[in-house]
């Protein structure tokens, strides 16, 4: 039985990647504050958000409040 091709990304891969670069298109609201970032980056730091983007890919904005 054939294991196909298979693709390892190195994790110095990511850190090249000019994340500062894409679309601000992701919003966080962190006890009314909004902090704007990529959707990449909003699913490299939370994999709660990369599963939602697979659910809704209209998914934009994401409230935290801690008070």
């Amino acid at each position: 039985m054939s294991q196909g091709n298979q693709i390892q990304l190195k994790p110095l891969s990511i850190l090249q990647v000019p994340l500062y670069s894409y679309q601000k298109d992701f919003t966080f609201i962190v006890n009314g504050e909004e902090f704007k970032t990529s959707r990449i980056f909003s699913d490299l730091i939370s994999s709660k958000i990369s599963q939602m983007h697979s659910n809704d890919p209209t998914f934009d904005t994401f409230y935290i409040n801690t008070l």
